[in-house]
């Protein structure tokens, strides 16, 4: 083989490896390679085997082809104006013909002509002409199957993708669905433990009230003794007694002490009925309520989760009283500040401001100094189950039960973040509903 051949060879199989059926200028490319490697100067394709090639492509260059191109002729078009005939009589010329067979059918036969007067074409040229065919129709068989499986591996590994994301998400899903009933379980168990601390509580609130009145009464009889002993109760001996009991710090201490155990009991009591209230069922009947008296019910809850983490300011308008559901609205509450004081890594400010929004409705805004909320995460805020937290952190259900909750109310709930500076969560309520079926 010639260094030229050798060189058309690597051109070819470089164009082989990109071939395929549906390019157009397939049928021309694979005739000016095939006129190359055999020194044709004319050629032309047959693709129907009911008929003969009858023209021929006189002195075929990469320059004619591009303008019968530019022309609008197709390469394979018979009467087109540069074909030519041969009539019997006249100067023969040399011609191969190479056909391709695919099983016992002929699919296209290639025809190549030298000028008059040439060297008749070689049977290397008729291997060079009939390799070239087959490895080009191979070519594009391989090509297209190729194409076929990227295409079936590009779909089996989309497929595979969504199935993972399923899988990852139902398995997310019985994981915060197992983690709900057992916030469930615990919100039950704490209404019941709140109800049967209530009664002990009453017991002591009932013994320091007592108590108050006995320590009254016996202050009072330890200043009729002192009294009517007179000169005798400054003597050494009682004056030392009272000294070593330290009475006169003990009569200043006691009222104080009983002061801060009944302010205690009020607090404790305070905490359960909150609880009870978010932990009742509730039929969905309307009621009217003070949303602010709402808002320090829920504060009153989240204290514990609040005060190592954050201050809280309170900024409230005098705004009427509203219709609603005041456990479904303290339990909306009560997940914005949960979620406001878990968004706080270091000590920070959560502020809760009330206001008019217009003349039917109030607007209650919780805003935090917190981490912020990533902007590629605020359109998912409110699905179900969606959560930032890690398993056993979050449900993912807070803020879209509150979402349903407030809409329930005819009402919206919206945020606002700026990573790294905080988040508000603004709840706008209607201050009368206009419909029974508001709250189901």
């Amino acid at each position: 083989m010639s260094k030229y051949q050798h060189y058309l060879w690597s051109e070819i199989h470089e164009w082989l490896r990109h071939v395929h059926r549906e390019q157009p200028e397939f049928h021309r490319e694979l005739l000016t390679r095939a006129s190359l490697l055999c020194e044709g100067h004319a050629g032309g394709i047959a693709l129907d085997p009911s008929h003969c090639v009858s023209w021929i492509s006189r002195d075929l260059t990469l320059e004619k082809i591009l303008e019968w191109e530019e022309q609008g002729y197709g390469l394979l078009t018979p009467d087109a104006p540069w074909s030519c005939h041969c009539p019997a009589g006249e100067e023969s010329l040399p011609l191969m013909a190479a056909p391709y067979r695919q099983g016992e059918q002929l699919t296209l036969t290639l025809v190549l002509i030298r000028n008059a007067g040439s060297e008749p074409f070689t049977r290397e040229d008729e291997l060079n002409a009939n390799r070239l065919i087959q490895e080009a129709m191979s070519a594009m068989d391989k090509n297209t199957l190729l194409d076929e499986l990227a295409s079936s591996n590009a779909a089996l590994r989309q497929r595979q993708n969504e199935q993972d994301e399923l899988i990852r998400e139902l398995k997310q899903a019985r994981d915060q669905l197992m983690q709900s009933e057992k916030m469930a379980s615990i919100g039950q168990l704490a209404a019941g433990v709140a109800h049967e601390i209530n009664n002990p509580i009453g017991y002591v609130r009932s013994n320091l009230s007592s108590l108050r009145e006995y320590t009254e009464s016996l202050l009072a009889l330890n200043d009729a003794f002192a009294e009517a002993l007179g000169e005798k109760f400054q003597s050494p001996e009682l004056q030392s007694l009272c000294r070593s009991h330290d009475l006169e710090f003990i009569r200043e201490d006691l009222p104080s002490l009983l002061d801060e155990s009944r302010d205690g009991i009020e607090r404790v009591e305070k905490i359960i009925r909150s609880l009870r209230d978010f932990s009742r069922t509730d039929t969905g009947e309307m009621e009217s309520l003070d949303i602010h008296q709402c808002l320090n019910k829920a504060l009153a809850v989240a204290r514990n989760e609040i005060k190592y983490r954050a201050t809280v300011e309170t900024d409230f308008a005098e705004l009427p009283t509203i219709t609603g559901v005041d456990s479904q609205l303290g339990q909306v509450f009560l997940n914005l500040l949960v979620n406001a004081a878990q968004a706080i890594e270091e000590q920070g400010l959560i502020t809760i401001s009330t206001e008019h929004h217009d003349a039917d409705h109030v607007e209650v805004r919780i805003a935090d100094t917190g981490k912020g909320i990533d902007p590629h995460n605020l359109d998912r805020l409110f699905e179900p189950f969606f959560t930032t937290k890690p398993v056993g952190k979050g449900t993912g259900l807070g803020l879209s039960l509150s979402y349903g909750i407030v809409q329930s109310h005819q009402g919206e709930l919206s945020v606002a973040s700026t990573p790294g500076e905080g988040t508000t969560f603004r709840v706008v309520l209607p201050i009368r509903q206009t419909s029974s079926e508001a709250v189901e």
